[in-house]
């Protein structure tokens, strides 16, 4: 296989002495009402040691919103501007845990 200028690749790049924490599909993280208008809570029903990081990306991977910073009662509200409608994935990072979750937006 060439990569267009006749050129094979001989290696794949790595990152040495990145940790990559998998995913998960998880009912710890909520997010309602879902389906919704653009304005909806984010609900963590796990343990929070420090900040954390949300960010929404539409169906095509573009990012639409995001968060970085303490949660107050392990909620956090969010209220888009003029979204689109369709579908979009909320990504919840904590210092020790990913999660993603499904949303819709009408």
């Amino acid at each position: 296989m060439t990569n267009g200028s006749d050129c094979t690749p001989s290696s794949k790049p790595t990152a040495e002495g990145a940790e990559e924490t998998a995913w998960q599909l998880s009912k710890e993280i909520t997010v309602y009402p879902n389906p919704n208008s653009g304005s909806f809570r984010v609900s963590c029903d796990c343990t929070l040691d420090g900040p954390v990081t949300i960010t929404l990306f539409n169906a095509v991977g573009q990012e639409v919103y995001h968060y970085s910073g303490e949660l107050s009662g392990a909620v956090h509200d969010v209220d888009l501007e003029s979204p689109s409608s369709g579908v979009y994935y909320l990504h919840f990072t904590t210092s020790t845990d990913r999660y993603i979750q499904k949303l819709v937006i009408e």
